[in-house]
C-alpha cells in the first residue's frame, strides 16, 4: 500500500499496481497500524512499539483469588 486519501465522498487507496476508491475502509493492520493510521491522518503521534513480554504464574498457595 503506498497511499491512502480520504476525498470527503470516498476513499482512494492506491498500492504499487492499482487504485481501489470507497466509501468505506476497514483497517486490520495489527502492529502496522500506526503507519497505516499516519496515512489517513498526519496529526496522528502514536507509535507502536513491539515487544516480547514476559509472564509469571502466582503459585497457586499464593493465590487469593
Amino acid at each position: 500500500m503506498k497511499n491512502i486519501a480520504d476525498k470527503g465522498s470516498e476513499i482512494i487507496v492506491t498500492t504499487n499496481t492499482s487504485e481501489i476508491k470507497t466509501k468505506k475502509l476497514i483497517s486490520c493492520a495489527g502492529l502496522y497500524s500506526d503507519k497505516i493510521t499516519k496515512m489517513t491522518n498526519e496529526k496522528n503521534d502514536v507509535v507502536i512499539i513491539p515487544f516480547r513480554g514476559e509472564y509469571y504464574k502466582i503459585k497457586d498457595e499464593k493465590n487469593i483469588w
